[in-house]
């Protein structure tokens, strides 16, 4: 419904002038069509170029033509919305807009807007002057509804509503804009340094700037609580916009943001604390998704360079600190220096494909740290569609020049390991050095949060002294070549070795080598086996084969344990002083013992006690005894050295044991039979 009046006031002016006023009720999108087709386009600057609308709304205008003149006219004009829909390019949907705006052939106004949009209520100012339109505003939006309105997969973890503000600026078609907001009320359910909670405040902001000299480029920035800023260049087309370069810092750093240069995302920065198995967890279950809605190619950007700081990183269930990564994509790998506390070295990491779920690490270090006690941790992975849980772990393959343990070079470690369903096989674990070397293979098997550690293990070493001396143990034992080999398993990971649910089997077999004075702090199993506490229990005439460390030529025994229960019945250690067999119990978790304990003194390798009193009164008459004795020990089986036998029962701390003697005298000479169950102890 329309009511238009024309009039000329003075058709006799030289220059008549057509005043027309009226005011007009009907849909909006005509409004709209109108100011396309007229010279209001232009006097507004195509503010309202690709607007749509629907609902009515009320015109009112008055124009002043000069008749016969090409300038001069004037328009005042006013547009009434009620209740409307509307629609602009790259802006959510409006509906129930109320408000006015005002026009003239030079400027363009409107003091309060309102509408609702993104589940909220949100108000605008309109101003042009002088060529530059000007637009702010502010509200509430619910990022449900932001998700749903842009279809941008990352805003999937974002809930709850909070504030926005928004300031547009257009000259000579040229527009830049800024978005704010405190984001209270808002929930980011991302890890750190992202996520946040309601009641926090994160301030959020967004730029568009426009490139100079380049129409269909643009630069969008966004600063999230100082630690997080983002900058995209983006190329604009009338039908589409896409992303070619992104450049993300991570941490405070002062100074303008500067512009991406690099095709792809690239990431630098610095940070205090970062779990990348957080993100690579998040990255694994969300992928499809992520991709199925990513809306073609103007999302599909590639990582293509790292260059990072931080302090405390968790990645694959190690805990690492100060470390420095440069990584660089190379076709399908991606190629990584390393510098830390823990590890120094290149590496190279090959993303997760049909032949390799979870990817693969190679990896060649000058130096390796191992993990501590409960750093060393399955990385979370959600059920398939069989409720099992995969392990999400990626092949292995290091070689660590120098592996440290408490500031002890420990020799060469190689490790090759590779998933399997829940578990990780790992098919070969070496430590080695110049005096011997450690092999393994066996499972890191992962059932929930339950967790357990299996291996076949072979320890050969040259020198059990030189060797142990690597672990901190340097005065333990000279010479003595040693292999043990066994099968051993415990709850936990490979790096989580528990005595109270160690179980499995070994065989001990060693070479010549002597045991020396043990401090028990360091090595309190060594104490057990070297019996130097017997010296300091009771009195032996035989102090000086223990106390200052027993010399022996081999030592065998076979060892079973049932969580953390440690036995054997037949472990012997024969010397040139003694020969000495031991069976029992050990509690390696409380480090407590009960052990039945034979000592034969090899009194057939020197003169007797006899013969040695005898020497002192009558040399000559001593001599004869002594080498009496001697053929009579070696045509007899050694009866001397079987009838002064003593046997033990050694209980309480390793560290403070408890020594008793069994027969409480020199055993009897045994019988024949006897003598032979018990020659094995030679």
């Amino acid at each position: 419904m329309a009511l238009t009046k024309a009039e000329i006031a003075d058709l006799s002016a030289d220059v008549p002038v057509l005043n027309v006023s009226g005011d007009a009720t009907g849909p909006t999108a005509e409004f709209l069509r109108y100011i396309a087709q007229s010279p209001v386009d232009g006097w507004i600057g195509h503010a309202t170029e690709g607007a749509t609308a629907a609902g009515n709304g009320k015109l009112t205008l008055k124009l002043t033509l000069p008749l016969g003149k090409g300038s001069g006219t004037k328009v005042t004009g006013e547009y009434q919305f009620n209740g409307n829909d509307v629609r602009l390019p790259d802006v959510p949907a409006l509906s129930q807009v109320n408000g006015r705006l005002a026009f003239t052939e030079r400027d363009l106004r409107a003091q309060e807007l309102s509408f609702q949009a993104l589940g909220g209520a949100g108000k605008l100012a309109l101003s042009k002057a002088d060529g530059r339109l000007r637009i702010t505003g502010s509200g509430t939006a619910n990022l449900a509804a932001l998700r749903r309105e842009f279809d941008v997969p990352a805003l999937a973890r974002l809930s709850g509503t909070t504030d926005w503000q928004v300031n547009w600026t257009s000259i000579a078609n040229v527009a830049s804009w800024t978005l704010e907001s405190s984001m209270q009320g808002a929930v980011v359910n991302y890890p750190a340094p992202l996520t946040k909670t309601a009641a926090e405040i994160a301030p959020l902001k967004i730029e568009r700037q426009a490139i100079a000299g380049r129409p269909n480029e643009d630069l969008v920035t966004a600063d999230y609580r100082g630690v997080v800023r983002v900058a995209a260049h983006r190329r604009v087309t009338p039908t589409a916009t896409t992303i070619d370069r992104v450049l993300l810092l991570l941490g405070e750093s002062p100074g303008a943001m500067p512009a991406p240069t690099r095709l792809g995302v690239s990431v630098r920065g610095a940070l205090p604390a970062l779990d990348l198995d957080e993100w690579l967890a998040l990255y694994v279950s969300e992928k499809p998704f992520m991709e199925a809605g990513a809306g073609g190619s103007a999302h599909a950007l590639a990582m293509n360079a790292i260059e990072l700081q931080v302090g405390q990183l968790e990645v694959f269930g190690r805990v690492l600190h100060d470390l420095v990564v440069s990584a660089q994509r190379d076709g399908e790998d991606w190629q990584l220096a390393l510098r830390g506390r823990e590890m120094d070295g290149h590496a190279t990491w090959r993303g997760p494909s049909a032949s390799l779920p979870n990817g693969r690490v190679t990896a060649r270090l000058t130096r390796l740290v191992p993990p501590g006690h409960g750093e060393l941790r399955p990385v979370r992975s959600a059920p398939d569609a069989s409720g099992k849980t995969a392990n999400p772990w990626p092949e292995l393959d290091i070689v660590a020049d120098t592996f440290m343990k408490n500031d002890r070079d420990l020799g060469k470690l190689e490790l090759v390991a590779q998933p399997s369903g829940s578990d990780w096989r790992i098919a070969q674990l070496s430590l080695s050095n110049a005096d011997g070397a450690i092999d393994a293979n066996g499972w890191w098997r992962v059932n929930g949060d339950k967790q357990q550690t299996q291996l076949d293990a072979t320890v050969d070493v040259k020198n059990a002294g030189g060797y142990l001396a690597h672990f901190g143990f340097s005065d333990a034992v000279r010479n003595a070549p040693t292999k043990v080999t066994g099968k051993l398993q415990w709850t936990g990971a490979p790096n989580d070795f528990d005595y109270p649910t160690l179980t499995g089997t070994f065989t001990l077999k060693s070479g010549a080598g002597q045991f020396t004075k043990i401090d028990p702090g360091i090595g309190k199993l060594l104490g057990v086996l070297s019996l130097q506490a017997l010296p300091r229990r009771i009195t032996l005439d035989f102090r000086d084969v223990f106390s200052e460390g027993f010399a022996f030529d081999d030592i065998n025994g076979d060892f079973t344990i049932d969580n953390g229960q440690m036995r054997t019945d037949n472990l012997k250690l024969v010397g040139p002083a003694a020969a000495v067999a031991l069976k029992g119990d050990l509690d390696l978790a409380k480090e407590t013992q009960r052990l039945d304990v034979r000592v034969q003194p090899a009194l057939s390798s020197s003169l007797s006690a006899g013969a040695a009193v005898l020497f002192i009164a009558n040399p000559l008459l001593g001599l004869g005894v002594g080498a009496g004795a001697l053929i009579a020990q070696k045509l007899l089986n050694n009866p001397i050295d079987q009838m002064f036998s003593y046997e033990y029962r050694v209980t309480g701390a390793w560290a403070d044991p408890v020594v008793e003697r069994i027969n409480g005298r020199v055993a009897a000479a045994k019988s024949p039979a006897d003598q032979a169950s018990e020659a094995n102890l030679k």
